[in-house]
C-alpha cells in the first residue's frame, strides 16, 4: 500500500491546482480521476458551453450585420463543425491539464473510482477490474457536479440539453438558435 501526504479525489477546477501546489512543496500527492482529467468545467460545462456560445454569437452577428450596413447572405450553422470545434477545444484543454499533472514531480495520477475504507484509506477500482488501496494523511474530495433534471411537466416529452449532452441530439439545433436569439435580446 502506497502512502501519500495528500490524496485528491477528482481532477476538476480545485483539484488540479491543489495537487500541483502540494506537490511543489515536496509532498507526495495522488490525484484520482474516474473519468476525464479536468472535471465538469473542462469536459461538460464551462469550456464546451463557451465554445458553442461563441458559434451562436457569430451567427447572431452575421444575422444582424445589416444593422451596421454590412450585407451577409446565405448564413447557416453547420452543427457538426460547431461540435467538432468544441471537441477540439475541450481535448486541447484536457490534454494540457493532463500533461501538467503527469509531469509534475511528487504527483501520481491514478485513473479509477475512489471509495473510502476508513478515514485515511482509499480503495480505487481501476479500469482493468483490479483494485488499488492507498493511504493519505489528508484527503480532499473534489468530485464535481452532475446535472439535476428538474421535475417539470412535459419535459420528458421534448428534447432538451444538459451539461453532459454531446450537442448532436435533435434539440441541439434549437440550442444554437436559442443562444443566437438570446444575444439579440
Amino acid at each position: 500500500m502506497k502512502k501519500y501526504d495528500a490524496v485528491i479525489i477528482g481532477s476538476g477546477q480545485a483539484g488540479v491546482p491543489l495537487a500541483k501546489k502540494i506537490a511543489h512543496k515536496g509532498l507526495k500527492v495522488a490525484i484520482i480521476e474516474s473519468k476525464l482529467i479536468g472535471g465538469t468545467c473542462v469536459n461538460y460545462g464551462c469550456t464546451p458551453t463557451k465554445a458553442m456560445v461563441a458559434s451562436a454569437r457569430v451567427m447572431h452577428v452575421a444575422n444582424t450585420a445589416d444593422e451596421v450596413g454590412v450585407i451577409v447572405k446565405g448564413v447557416s450553422v453547420n452543427l457538426k463543425s460547431v461540435v467538432r470545434r468544441k471537441n477540439k477545444i475541450v481535448q486541447h484543454s484536457r490534454s494540457g491539464t493532463e500533461n501538467v499533472l503527469l509531469t509534475t514531480k511528487n504527483l501520481d495520477v491514478i485513473y479509477g473510482e475512489a471509495s473510502f475504507l476508513s478515514n485515511k484509506l482509499v480503495k480505487i477500482a481501476l479500469a482493468d477490474g483490479t483494485e488499488k488501496i492507498i493511504t493519505g494523511d489528508k484527503i480532499f474530495i473534489n468530485t464535481g457536479a452532475r446535472p439535476a433534471i428538474p421535475k417539470i411537466n412535459g419535459l420528458d416529452e421534448i428534447d432538451y440539453l444538459d451539461s453532459t449532452s454531446n450537442g448532436i441530439r435533435r434539440g441541439a439545433r434549437t440550442f444554437i438558435g436559442y443562444w443566437s436569439k438570446l444575444y439579440s435580446a
